[in-house]
């Protein structure tokens, strides 16, 4: 039995070696690169921060200030 159990262990492992050795064959590390990709997307124009914006971050850093210490 204890035989049949090692063998049985031992078939497994060469199997599994083998399984793992055929999956490294065909790796593509590199995907095909579409062509212009870079040039279809374009980043939206800035907006510049109002006095209200302003204000409002420059709560949240008296806020963060106060507390953090």
């Amino acid at each position: 039995m204890r035989k049949l159990f090692l063998s049985s262990i031992t078939f497994g492992t060469i199997l599994a070696a083998m399984a793992s050795m055929q999956s490294c064959e065909k790796v593509n590390e590199l995907p095909t690169i579409n062509e212009g990709y870079e040039t279809k997307y374009r980043m939206p124009d800035p907006t510049t921060l109002t006095d209200e914006d302003r204000q409002v971050i420059s709560d949240q850093e008296d806020e963060y200030e106060k507390n953090a210490h």
